[in-house]
């Protein structure tokens, strides 16, 4: 595996990144507000700061995609990719396995 890759796996094992990555995969889009308002309030994170880091990080994954709305006041939203899709379900299978 190399050096880049396992950076990725790194990062997207890291505190939040995979609970972020099911809300937007459930939501199919959802709104910046709605996920920091999803971390804080289900204990995934404690610090508001921390989810536009996991957002970079998944979106830099291509994992999820960003999309701005020129609104007053301006929107944020994000999107999962075809292969955000693809990593959520084999992330849902390995879960339930787990699970039992």
């Amino acid at each position: 595996m190399t050096r880049r890759r396992s950076d990725q796996l790194r990062k997207l094992f890291g505190k939040g990144y995979i609970e972020v990555l099911f809300y937007i995969d459930e939501k199919r889009r959802a709104r910046f507000s709605d996920i920091r308002r999803f971390c804080l309030d289900s204990g995934v994170i404690g610090s508001r700061g921390t989810v536009p880091v996991i957002l970079r990080n998944l979106a830099n994954q291509h994992l999820v995609e960003r999309e701005v709305v020129g609104t007053r006041p301006v929107q944020t939203f994000y999107r999962i990719t075809e292969l955000g899709k693809q990593v959520a379900h084999h992330l849902k299978s390995v879960k339930q396995l787990l699970q039992g």
